[in-house]
């Protein structure tokens, strides 16, 4: 009989700290190639939307888009322009009026038509000779250009009631 000599096989046990380390390693190699292929991912999707961005803010769109706002702009200014330029300020032909009236005339009523720049008013004045002084103080003003006095009458009280319709010049509506 023959003995042979048949060395054995010696299994050489890892440590638990080098099995640790095995596995340790086999995760960070997943971790990096997944984070590889994500940035990837994120880089290709950032770069789509920074070429949007280009496209909107080339001067030729820039340009474009403040022409418009320009002439949007001019476009308001001139309405505006416009509304101011044909806006009537019946308050200034009161004022004036207030400054002009006689101590002893009162007006009772007022109609004033600024399309026509004509005014029609009613009052009554202490007497003849107060109503032709307010006459008289109406005719120096440069933006009356002509007096109709007409239904004159005298009161019980020793009054006189009358109707005056003026013809104004445009000017007195203007704003100033």
């Amino acid at each position: 009989m023959a003995i042979g000599i048949a060395p054995k096989e010696t299994i050489i046990k890892a440590s638990w700290w080098m099995n640790a380390l095995f596995y340790f390693s086999i995760a960070l190699l997943l971790i990096i190639a997944g984070s590889y292929f994500a940035l990837g991912f994120f880089q290709e999707k950032s770069q789509k939307i920074l070429d949007e961005l280009k496209e909107e803010t080339t001067p030729e769109s820039q340009l474009s888009v403040l022409r418009k706002e320009i002439e949007d702009n001019q476009k308001r200014i001139k309405d505006f322009s416009d509304l101011i330029g044909n806006h009537k300020a019946p308050v200034n032909f009161f004022e004036k009026m207030e400054g002009l009236t006689h101590p002893r005339v009162w007006f009772s009523s007022v109609n004033l038509n600024i399309k026509k720049s004509e005014a029609s008013l009613t009052g009554k004045a202490g007497s003849f000779e107060a109503l032709g002084q307010q006459i008289l103080l109406l005719k120096k003003e440069d933006f009356i250009e002509n007096i109709n006095l007409s239904g004159v009458s005298l009161n019980e009280d020793r009054g006189v009631s009358f109707n005056l319709n003026l013809t104004l010049s445009s000017f007195i509506f203007s704003i100033q």
